[in-house]
């Protein structure tokens, strides 16, 4: 059998080419069409709707402030939620005060009495105000509360002292001895985070802690008939 062929190669190559080519516009037009709606819609969400979306937020937001200022009150408001929230944090750093009955006990001899206490921790000032039947107790209750040293959690070998600044500021003279003693304390004395706080009190025989069956503490202070008052540094 014979085939004559009657397109030259130059024809047959032209025809592939125009094949080819209309291929590729079948391929690339669409391809074209969709990446320029494609830029189209990201450039209509960036400077239309962004922009719109923007306006209303920000009206929204004016809208919401003025709603707010209209409240009665909400500075007040307000810094009641801040305390609420910082009320963990002032738990975590509040003082023990009821200790200071435990310490007191181990420290005041024991005829000697307590009519008033006054603690201010900021200053880590305690007064104490009571009676005593002689002044060598009132002595040696000043003295105590010189030498008496503590031990804790963080100080568990090292004795640290508890109180400084002891001063036996006044006696008064009626039925029995009237007393004021000042002292600032060691604020870990009452420290909430100390969990393990021991006096170390000097061999004195005379509180209430060493003798069995010891009298009422605290007691009311008698009203003085006549009173005599004097200042002297305590336990010298």
């Amino acid at each position: 059998m014979i085939q004559i062929n009657l397109l030259p190669d130059l024809k047959v190559k032209f025809l592939k080419s125009q094949q080819l080519k209309k291929t590729v516009l079948m391929i690339t037009v669409p391809l074209v069409l969709i990446s320029i709606a494609t830029v189209a819609t990201m450039s209509y969400i960036v400077y239309v709707g962004q922009k719109n979306q923007l306006t209303d937020l920000e009206q929204k937001a004016v809208s919401s402030t003025n709603q707010l200022e209209a409240v009665n009150g909400l500075g007040k408001i307000l810094t009641i939620q801040n305390q609420l929230k910082s009320i963990a944090t002032l738990h975590s750093q509040k003082p023990i005060s009821s200790r200071v009955f435990g310490y007191l006990e181990q420290l005041t001899p024991n005829k000697v009495t307590i009519s008033s206490l006054t603690i201010d921790f900021p200053t880590s000032k305690m007064t104490i105000v009571g009676t005593s039947p002689s002044a060598i107790l009132i002595n040696q209750f000043a003295d105590t509360l010189k030498f008496t040293n503590y031990l804790d959690d963080q100080n568990k070998t090292t004795q640290k002292p508890a109180f400084n600044n002891v001063t036996l500021s006044s006696f008064a003279f009626g039925t029995t001895l009237q007393y004021t003693v000042t002292v600032n304390f060691d604020q870990a004395l009452f420290n909430i985070n100390n969990t393990n706080v021991r006096l170390a009190i000097p061999s004195i025989v005379t509180t209430r802690s060493q003798i069995e069956n010891p009298d009422n503490l605290f007691k009311q202070a008698p009203k003085p008939t006549t009173a005599t008052t004097t200042t002297s540094p305590g336990g010298q």
